[in-house]
């Protein structure tokens, strides 16, 4: 397995706050792009005086054409480098942004968010290569915690700022917002971006590495990484999705509401990430995930028992959804960087795949919350335990194929072995 340099040994341009913020961005745009879009959709539809059903439209075909460049960008990065695609998706994104602004019908509007959600996932992806080959190993996990406490906090408070947005202009001008974000990173990209792929990076290792998915997903640990991390997502997202419906209609409560309880569930999610950075130096990263897990299984119970109640309380609904963010948080920075690290010289593809599965899980389980059962509170109770389950369940994979704890056999590997 190739050697990665360690960041003393770049230009000095991979070490410098203007790189972190630049990661950060790239991080960070395609979910506040999403979350500042969500308070929109009622102006919209009186703005162009179309159905609810068609608003719908736009988060949900955005959602699904996200997959899509999940597996191009990844084997490009791989090949062509990271740099490229993260100015394609910086620009994409600029440009997308302005046509939403501007869009004279819904259509115009849903094809504008399509682009806007592949762009964003094309920086998400190219995100985590650059990470890879720029901190290794080793450090990536410390990184991908900031990177994701950061993130977290952005979208905790992009709903927040679009609705001040609207209040203050309109609809419209939530999207200039992003435009000019997009504007920033990549006129900043432009200039000072490099390229972090390198050619021991891509040389003999990686004559021998998986070309597709198809021989990563044959890596027991791979799975362990990607699986639990797409499933906590869909089931964050199936909330996100079924909680301002159970609010207003089953609890008759305001639908503002669920700004307050969705923010203490993020912040869940913050403390899961904080708190994997000091379990992961005690336990190691597989430990570090498997007990993430644990805990969200838990939460995954609690959502079982209370979802269904008549009796149902804003506490009852979102108390376990607490508890199953902060193990969620516990598996966001290990799982990616152990995901990309199976095998370094495929860290696009790898990447790629990491984004794809949290796509795939967000739209099954969002469209499974409002038509699993006529009952959206115990869809949602379901969901959860599903997810978390099934979590658990590759949750112990790593910690059997990819032991790091304290104590653990070591298995030195020369070459790739997938």
């Amino acid at each position: 397995m190739p050697e990665y340099q360690k960041v003393s040994s770049y230009s000095r341009s991979v070490d410098s706050y203007t790189f972190w913020l630049l990661l950060l961005g790239f991080a960070s745009f395609g979910p506040i792009a999403l979350s500042i879009f969500k308070p929109t959709l009622p102006w919209i539809e009186k703005s162009f005086n179309v159905a609810v059903d068609t608003v719908q439209l736009a988060p949900t075909f955005s959602i699904l054409a996200a997959t899509i460049p999940t597996f191009i960008a990844g084997r490009f990065a791989d090949t062509l480098g990271r740099r490229p695609l993260m100015l394609l998706g910086g620009y994409l994104y600029l440009l997308s942004s302005i046509l939403c602004a501007v869009a004279g019908d819904i259509w115009t509007l849903i094809i504008g968010r399509i682009a806007q959600s592949m762009s964003g996932t094309v920086g998400m992806v190219v995100v985590r290569s650059m990470v890879l080959d720029v901190y290794g190993r080793e450090r990536s996990t410390a990184v991908f915690g900031y990177l994701s406490f950061a993130a977290t906090f952005f979208v905790l408070m992009t709903p927040i700022v679009g609705g001040l947005i609207i209040e203050w202009r309109d609809w419209r001008a939530t999207f200039l917002l992003t435009a000019l974000l997009g504007g920033v990173l990549s006129l900043f990209s432009t200039l000072f971006l490099p390229e972090t792929l390198h050619k021991h990076t891509a040389g003999s290792a990686a004559d021998n590495a998986p070309i597709d998915g198809k021989q990563l997903f044959r890596a027991p640990e791979f799975l362990g990484y990607v699986i639990p991390l797409g499933l906590h997502f869909g089931c964050s997202y199936a909330l996100f999705t079924a909680g301002t419906y159970i609010l207003v209609d089953k609890m008759d409560r305001p639908a503002y509401d669920f700004g307050f309880w969705f923010f203490l569930v993020a912040s869940g999610v913050i403390a899961g990430v904080l708190l994997s950075y000091r379990i992961s130096k005690l336990l190691g990263n597989s430990l570090t995930i498997f007990t993430g897990t644990v805990i969200a299984f838990i939460g995954g119970i609690g959502s079982l028992i209370l979802l269904p109640r008549e009796d149902l309380t804003p506490l009852m609904m979102f108390g376990p959804a607490i508890l199953s963010g902060i193990g969620g948080g516990m598996i966001m920075p290990g799982s990616q960087s152990g995901a990309v690290g199976v095998n370094p010289a495929k860290a696009g593809t790898a990447s790629g795949l990491v984004s794809f599965a949290q796509y795939v899980f967000a739209a099954i389980f969002s469209h499974a919350a409002v038509n699993l059962t006529s009952q959206i509170n115990i869809s949602l109770a379901w969901i959860s335990i599903f997810g978390t389950g099934l979590a658990l369940l590759f949750g112990i994979l790593p910690v059997i194929y990819a032991p790091d704890y304290p104590g653990a056999k070591k298995t030195e590997v020369v070459e790739p072995r997938y």
